[in-house]
């Protein structure tokens, strides 16, 4: 052969290899090795070629969006089953609540957009929202006494049937379903309730969202339930959101402003209804981070949210409903009082009183005292009058630790809870309406040693004490029905009632609070972990329990927040993320 038919031949023999290449490119569903198996842009993953995707919206016929080594592609929804035998294409997992395969998010988080981690497994936000499936798997195990899971199914979401019952472990009331998802009323579910109140103790919650995430400028978050929104506030620190675009800067204007976003999510499908926005202008930067505390609703929907600006200290925001066309979110701003220039010694608390029909706000403050301050609020903002500049200790000087502070209403009382200035110990120190101390200050602890936090809420029982002590331990405080305190001065008396939830988990910190309108008459508690926020319900005689269960699944850093709020018997349990610079927000499910 001469060397023209040899170069003929090597060009004849490239364009057959190239055209059998070209032949060989996969199309969606086929079977590959390599991304250059499909064709573009269509990407192998799981051993098939698959469509990329954001959210599970672009995947076709019902699919769901999955993540694999770092990329997000469509997982077809005839190959998502899964079960005890028929297990998942590594690195998925299988979720058995609904027997799907999902990306697993053990440290809580790695999720896609518009997916939460619960269960540790990514899961579509709208997933969990709702429906028969999603909330209700047989929970597994044998109850230990009085709180530990036992076998029973959880409650369907809101406006759709129960999945499951809840059942009885041995000696225990069950805690169905996933263990992401909270803790079922003891008798069947009520995810399916509607009406003006909750009739039976609300601890499923099927109803999770996301806020948006600034990370330049987004510095602290916290959520309220109302009747139909979960509403998400974020304290935000950068350049004026609400200057014209385009827009010079003016030389004699801050660089900085501090300013409240908002933003709003439907409670009948947990979708958002926008973007953060701009809600309302807090200060003048000066750098330093704004601080969003706490926040309370009252029956007829006004809110108080507590706010900390540098170089201008604690303001009460009191909002509700706007009445015109020109409200953020469907909010108005009615009234900003400033309630403290003293630093914060630890974050403020704020609940609704039925007996004051106020808002009743605590925090501790270092002035002349390392004391606890108490005030009360009408829903307008104006003084309900009954404040306490020095809440009472154990000590003459009224001092008492830091972190240390929340307060607790029971009949025409309150109690706020302190830990000890010299030996840490968590007391209680009860008031009547006009702050006058009712009795001594009362030692709590079951067994006398420091403690790191504690928490007060009230039911007609009396004063419902949490803390840390091995773990979380509770106080029952009783309130007679003249409204007296029924209660040893002293932690050796020995007749305080009270238990310990099962284990030795030492929580970081909590917040508790009554459903008292709307609901049972029963308390809800928040427990912050390193990984995440458990919830726990007491019932109304103080003793009998539910819980913990997970909630919230996240890795917790310095700076993050919770906030727990209850809305005609509805709790809703937020946790602001540091590290996310977001705030996620947990509801349950019976819509008032």
């Amino acid at each position: 052969m001469n060397r023209s038919s040899f170069l003929i031949s090597i060009c004849l023999v490239t364009v057959a290899v190239a055209s059998c290449s070209e032949d060989k490119k996969l199309e969606l569903g086929g079977s590959c090795s390599l991304n250059s198996d499909c064709t573009s842009p269509l990407l192998c993953k799981l051993g098939s070629c698959r469509k990329a995707c954001v959210t599970s919206v672009d995947c076709d016929n019902g699919g769901h969006c999955v993540t694999v080594d770092g990329v997000s592609v469509c997982q077809a929804p005839t190959e998502a089953a899964c079960s005890a035998t028929a297990t998942c294409t590594p690195p998925l997992v299988c979720r058995n609540v609904d027997n799907t395969c999902r990306t697993a998010c053990p440290s809580g988080s790695g999720c896609g957009t518009s997916q939460t981690c619960t269960g540790s497994v990514c899961v579509d936000t709208s997933e969990l929202v709702g429906g028969p499936g999603n909330d209700g798997s047989a929970g597994a195990g044998d109850g230990a006494a009085g709180s530990d899971v036992g076998s029973g199914g959880a409650a369907g979401g809101t406006g759709g049937p129960d999945s499951g019952s809840a059942g009885m472990g041995d000696g225990g009331t069950a805690l169905g379903g996933d263990a992401n998802r909270g803790v079922d009323a003891p008798a069947t579910g009520t995810g399916g309730q509607t009406g003006n109140s909750c009739p039976s103790p609300q601890t499923q919650f099927n109803l999770m969202v996301q806020g948006d995430a600034d990370t330049l400028h987004f510095q602290s978050g916290l959520g309220v339930r109302t009747a139909d929104e979960l509403l998400i506030f974020d304290g935000y620190l950068g350049p004026d959101p609400m200057a014209p675009a385009g827009a010079a800067p003016d030389a004699a204007s801050p660089s900085q402003v501090y300013y409240v976003y908002v933003q709003a999510f439907d409670t009948a499908n947990g979708q958002s209804k926008g973007a953060a926005r701009p809600f309302f202008k807090a200060g003048d930067s000066n750098t330093n981070a704004i601080t969003l505390h706490t926040a309370a609703i009252a029956p007829t929907g006004e809110i108080i949210l507590l706010y900390n600006v540098p170089a201008i200290g604690m303001s009460a925001a009191f909002l509700s409903k706007s009445t015109t066309d020109g409200g953020v979110a469907g909010l108005q701003v009615n009234r900003i009082v400033q309630v403290e220039v003293a630093p914060l010694l630890s974050q403020p608390d704020c609940i609704w009183s039925v007996a004051s029909k106020a808002f009743v706000c605590s925090w501790q403050y270092s002035g002349s005292a390392w004391a606890v301050k108490v005030r009360k609020f009408l829903p307008d903002g104006r003084s309900a009058g009954g404040d306490t500049d020095e809440v009472p200790t154990d000590r003459a000087d009224n001092y008492a630790r830091s972190n240390t502070g929340d307060v607790g209403t029971s009949g025409n009382l309150f109690g706020v809870g302190y830990l000890g200035y010299n030996d840490g110990y968590p007391r209680l120190t009860v008031m009547d309406k006009l702050g006058n101390q009712v009795g001594s200050t009362i030692e709590l602890q079951q067994t006398p040693a420091s403690a790191n936090w504690v928490t007060v809420a009230g039911t007609s029982a009396g004063f419902v004490t949490f803390y840390d002590q091995g773990g979380v331990a509770e106080t029952l405080v009783r309130v007679d029905s003249s409204g007296n305190v029924a209660a040893a001065t002293g932690a050796d008396a020995g007749v305080l009632p009270g238990f310990h939830f099962t284990g030795t988990k030492a929580a970081l910190g909590a917040r508790a609070i009554n459903d008292d309108v709307g609901g049972v008459g029963g308390v809800g508690l928040a427990l912050v972990y390193s990984e995440g926020v458990d919830f726990a319900y007491v019932s109304s005689d103080g003793i009998t329990h539910l819980g913990p269960g997970s909630v919230i699944s996240h890795s917790r850093v310095g700076g993050d927040y919770i906030n727990i709020t209850n809305f005609a018997g509805s709790f809703g349990v937020s946790l602001y993320s540091t590290a996310a610079h977001s705030t996620q927000m947990a509801a349950t499910g019976c819509t008032p």
